[in-house]
């Protein structure tokens, strides 16, 4: 009987009592606009649907373009940034959904009738994609070495991510170091010891033209908060990349950076320690003498100090460069007082010694901030500045956004209780400036009782005293040090990895400060040139690898057996149902058992 189209459909269609169509928002609102049967059947797992459906001519390749199937950052508008997150964001093609539920056999099926991997959705995204932001990790196996047509590792999306990129982005590590091993060459083999060459292009902070690219994966771990992007520190890998690049050019800039911060640092105090309180430009003696000196050897270091970030700025461009500065607060921080530094030269030749007091103040325990830069590298005191950092950005700041709320609500209640009294010897409230700095002292435990009992309303002002002492000494001090307590601990935990990824942070700070020459120069250092069919890339270099050198958890010999017994058990499954379709004279595709299938994945590492 042959299929009756959507018109005749709808010509029978008899709305009664018990056939009522009723239009409802929470379901219309889904917008699955494009999803076709195929998207259903594929989703359901239901292969004989997919086989009928394919055999009436569907088009494989229908792409489902509803909201329903978007990321859910991305409803209602498009942003620039998207977590990839949603509740049924599978892609747009069928092949898209059958890689993300893990459906073999329909991901085969369709692969026979014309489905490809490599197509792009409206994102960008392919098969290899959609599997990594569903962390479908042994399925990410099967479609790279797919025997019809394998997934393309290097194609990007519209945000310039490859898989493996975007597997770093989004915090995966155990699909991001399957994608490692997937990509490495072998040269030898001694037992469980391996020596094998991994491709650096996407995986290094800059391009092979010295160029740094902010979408490699390096570049997104550091730049990840969660605990996944630590795990992505620990492989064998990544720690070789960052123990070359530091011996290479790294620990060298770092101690010459460190020699020169200690200087600046020592001269600074010589020139305030012995700087009068007025007349700067008076000479009085040996003690000017030397002050003179280290105020024009540290403004010459100022000047240079400027011309690098400058430099830094012309190379990275201003996106770039306020990156990077993000990667290092303390020495951003040091930058800003050396140019607070030389803007105190025109104040003191105009003799405006009170503003240059003023800049001074700010610029001197400031630039101390540098040292923070260099413990932050250092296995001692890294964690340690990790927790500062956490702390001042997480806990302080949401603690003073209350804090200041609650004194803005107060500060105005004992203003009015003490407005106009008597007494002139309590001052503490005297304007609003005044009451909130009395607020802050009494948080801190400072106070007078008895100045209430001058108050215009005693009793209210000793009720209102209560209550403050209670909302803020008590409960949001000890909120306060609860949420460092926690930060203190999340960080301890991981004291050896966040060192890790401050010290990969400092690296990476250094590196930019080099030319895009030199940069080319230090990769050929650490990384040796590789051949590879199909990795020749838009460079002009030749593609360049990292050497690893590592133990694996089971020799070739083990490997081959596994191997071996697993396909054995594979074939009798495949003969078996040979039999059995013969048997019932069908032709319908033969189902392997999942497990078998996961088998056959474990066999391809």
């Amino acid at each position: 009987m042959p299929l009756k189209t959507d018109e005749e459909l709808l010509s029978e269609y008899r709305e009664d009592k018990y056939q009522k169509f009723t239009e409802h928002e929470a379901c219309w609102s889904l917008n699955a606009r494009g999803e076709s049967c195929l998207h259903i059947a594929v989703v359901n797992g239901n292969l004989k649907s997919v086989r009928f459906l394919i055999s009436k001519n569907i088009n494989v390749n229908q792409r489902a373009t509803g909201i329903f199937f978007l990321p859910a950052d991305q409803v209602g508008w498009r942003k620039k940034e998207t977590d990839f997150k949603g509740l049924a964001h599978y892609g747009e093609y069928p092949l898209a959904f059958a890689a993300c539920h893990e459906h073999y056999e329909i991901y085969d099926y369709l692969m026979n009738y014309g489905a490809n991997p490599n197509f792009q959705d409206s994102f960008g995204n392919t098969v290899l994609h959609l599997v990594v932001i569903t962390n479908r990790v042994d399925f990410y196996k099967y479609a790279v070495k797919h025997m019809t047509i394998p997934g393309d590792t290097t194609i990007t999306n519209i945000y310039d991510l490859t898989p493996l990129a975007l597997a770093c982005k989004l915090g995966r590590p155990e699909i991001f170091h399957v994608m490692l091993e997937l990509s490495a060459i072998e040269l030898w083999r001694y037992s469980n010891i391996t020596c094998s060459v991994y491709p650096i292009a996407n995986l290094d902070t800059v391009d092979p033209d010295g160029v740094t690219s902010w979408t490699t994966a390096l570049n997104l771990i550091l730049d990840g908060e969660t605990d996944e992007h630590l795990d992505m520190m620990e492989g064998k890998v990544i720690k070789q990349l960052l123990d070359e690049k530091w011996k290479t050019f790294a620990q060298r800039g770092f101690f010459k950076l460190l020699v020169f911060a200690f200087l600046h640092l020592v001269l600074l105090s010589i020139a305030v320690y012995t700087r009068p309180i007025s007349g700067f430009l008076q000479y009085r003696g040996a003690i000017d003498a030397v002050r003179f000196i280290c105020e024009i050897i540290v403004c010459i270091l100022c000047v240079l100090v400027l011309s690098l970030s400058a430099k830094d700025l012309y190379q990275l461009g201003i996106k770039g460069f306020l990156k990077n500065s993000s990667h290092a607060p303390s020495k951003t921080i040091f930058v800003m007082c050396c140019l607070l530094t030389l803007l105190c030269i025109p104040l003191r030749f105009a003799k405006l010694e009170g503003a240059e007091d003023f800049l001074m103040i700010i610029a001197v325990p400031g630039s101390w901030c540098v040292l923070l830069f260099f413990a932050r590298g250092m296995v001692l005191t890294g964690p340690f500045v990790t927790m500062v950092y956490k702390m001042i950005i997480g806990d302080v700041f949401r603690f003073v956004i209350i804090y200041l709320i609650m004194v803005g609500a107060f500060a105005q209640a004992f203003f009015f209780l003490f407005r106009d009294i008597d007494d002139s010897s309590i001052t503490t409230f005297r304007d609003l400036v005044a009451t909130i700095i009395n607020l802050f002292q009494m948080t801190l435990g400072e106070f007078s009782y008895d100045h209430m009992n001058q108050a215009h309303y005693s009793t209210l002002t000793k009720l209102l005293f209560i209550v403050f002492m209670i909302l803020i000494p008590i409960l949001l001090l000890n909120m306060l040090i609860a949420m460092m307590g926690n930060t203190y601990q999340s960080v301890i935990n991981k004291a050896e990895i966040e060192w890790k990824k401050q010290w990969a942070k400092t690296i990476s700070v250094l590196e930019r400060s080099y030319s895009e020459k030199e940069l080319r120069e230090f990769q050929e250092e650490f990384s040796i040139p590789i051949t590879k069919s199909g990795e020749s890339g838009e460079s002009s270099r030749p593609p360049r690898g990292l050497m690893v050198i590592k133990v694996s958890n089971k020799t070739r010999a083990t490997q081959r057996k596994g191997a071996l017994s697993n396909w054995k058990y594979y074939g009798k499954e495949i003969i078996k149902q040979v039999k059995e379709h013969l048997k019932k004279n069908t032709k319908e595709p033969m189902v392997i058992q999942e497990m078998k299938k996961k088998m056959y994945i474990k066999d391809m590492d």
